[in-house]
């Protein structure tokens, strides 16, 4: 008998043992090889067991449409163990969104089952609801279209630096949520964790790795924010989970454009990235603008690695973007194209908000300018 005629998933006890970029590698052998691990990818890259731990099919379906309205993403263990194709049974759910949406993905959370966890009692000593700690507002700050966001090195952990963090819980099996918002884009958040092995994301059609071969292949977490105790923890904590975690890199690997942790200009879902679609795919008529957000890697004097990126905020975008912070042009021109943009149409109107034109201009832009400086690393895109 020919190993051709077995079920497709015979070849599942080889694939399971092999990296991604072993994967990537195997299935360029032949076109029989390459027709397994296409249909491996799909069937192994599963987002939806990993959120049947806590949901049901019917609420996974309606928990990625609030993704496709919020732009609310997962990260953290919950992404890395979709990459990674394991399980971490003790692991919570991360879910990384814009302050304003919290009422409406807690409310959702409430009303399927789970219990808010306040993490301080009131005044008057009785636990505080989820209705009292939705009144606690972020602090003001002045409206402006781009405010500067360089990477401040503080003893504050990667979760004291939200705005704020809302624990929902579920008991028979015990089950966590936290829902972390920021007043900006919640990729901010996500780009202050305590290293970079946790810098993974799932949207509600795409998920990305930031630094996949580093991460899987060599197995290598390097450090972005000081020592504290919570991030303390989280080391720790992915240390025994296997990856190397490290502070600094060699000048070898600074000067080497094609270093794992590469310095640059990065953007989601660039040549550096590990992209994969989210099956099943969701009717959702709203449009993913994560690919417009950027940052520019780069390594202080003592060869330790730092992210650095300006915020876009104005009231003609329905969300806040990240872009990279050295390209003074591109602010220029897109401060002028949005607050120069027509507007005689109320907020109310679809017209009103630009973040399609935005994303339009940020394609357009890179394409124009980065095509020379962009570096492709031999990673697996499996799109």
């Amino acid at each position: 008998m020919s190993i051709l005629s077995l079920p497709s998933t015979t070849d599942d006890i080889i694939l399971d043992d092999l990296s991604a970029s072993e994967l990537f590698k195997y299935g360029r052998t032949c076109k029989t090889i390459h027709a397994i691990v296409q249909s491996y990818i799909p069937r192994k890259f599963q987002v939806h067991k990993l959120l049947a731990r806590y949901f049901t099919q019917e609420e996974i379906d309606h928990f990625r449409y609030l993704q496709a309205i919020t732009g609310m993403l997962i990260s953290g263990s919950t992404a890395l163990q979709f990459f990674d194709r394991v399980e971490y049974p003790d692991s919570d759910l991360d879910l990384y969104l814009e302050h304003g949406y919290r009422e409406e993905v807690g409310r959702w959370l409430l009303d399927i089952g789970y219990k808010y966890v306040a993490r301080a009692t009131s005044a008057t000593g009785r636990r505080r609801t989820f209705q009292n700690d939705l009144s606690l507002e972020p602090d003001s700050t002045p409206e402006r279209m781009l405010t500067q966001r360089q990477f401040i090195e503080t003893g504050n952990g990667y979760l004291e630096d939200a705005q704020c963090v809302f624990s929902f819980e579920k008991d028979n099996p015990y089950r966590k949520v936290q829902m972390i918002t920021s007043i900006n884009s919640p990729l901010e958040r996500i780009l202050y964790f305590h290293s970079t092995c946790v810098m993974n994301i799932i949207a509600h059609d795409t998920a990305y790795s930031f630094f996949p071969r580093g991460t899987f292949n060599e197995r290598r977490s390097l450090i972005c924010v000081v020592a504290s105790p919570h991030n303390q923890i989280g080391l720790a904590k992915y240390q025994k989970r296997g990856w190397s975690v490290e502070l600094d890199i060699t000048r070898d690997e600074f000067d080497d454009s094609t270093f794992s942790f590469a310095r640059g200009m990065r953007y989601v879902g660039d040549a550096q990235c590990w992209k994969l679609p989210v099956f099943p795919k969701i009717d959702a008529q709203c449009v993913s603008n994560i690919e417009a957000n950027s940052w520019v890697v780069w390594y202080n004097e003592h060869l330790r690695i730092r992210m650095e990126y300006s915020v876009v905020k104005s009231h003609r975008l329905l969300t806040t973007y990240l872009i990279e912070q050295e390209d003074t042009h591109l602010q220029r021109h897109l401060r002028e194209e949005i607050e120069g943009s027509e507007t005689n149409v109320e907020e109310g109107d679809e017209e009103y908000f630009l973040d399609r034109e935005f994303s339009s201009i940020i394609d357009w832009y890179r394409k124009g300018h980065y095509a020379s400086k962009t570096c492709h690393y031999s990673w697996p895109m499996m799109r």
